[in-house]
């Protein structure tokens, strides 16, 4: 469930600067692993994401010129396990499948034109 705000700053009549701010609330996912078994889906309900970036835009006329650094950022806690049984050294192993915990982070550049 996304919530953000975006304000923009009109620099000059050509010019404006834009900040975006969103958090991101993991309500409720299903990640699918694929694997030797055939794969497996493990649900995760329990994370969050944060996006910010600063977009500066030039005008000329009827085109405008932008770039935007953005940072995005994801935690993720542990998914729910799955539990199968799995043939080897002559006998049935109970094993258990889980999404671990993770952080991820996106650093990165938007350069375009608008018309």
């Amino acid at each position: 469930m996304p919530i953000g705000l975006n304000t923009i700053w009109q620099v000059t009549d050509r010019f404006s600067l834009t900040l975006n701010g969103q958090f991101d609330w993991l309500l409720s996912g299903r990640q699918f692993s694929d694997d030797s078994s055939g794969g497996v889906y493990n649900d995760q309900d329990e994370g969050y994401g944060v996006r910010v970036s600063v977009k500066a835009q030039a005008d000329f006329n009827k085109i405008g010129v932008f770039v935007e650094p953005f940072w995005r950022y994801w935690q993720i806690q542990n998914s729910q396990p799955q539990y199968f049984k799995v043939w080897y050294s002559g006998a049935w192993h109970l094993v258990e499948e889980r999404e671990p915990y993770n952080k991820t982070q996106e650093l990165g550049l938007r350069v375009g034109i608008s018309f």
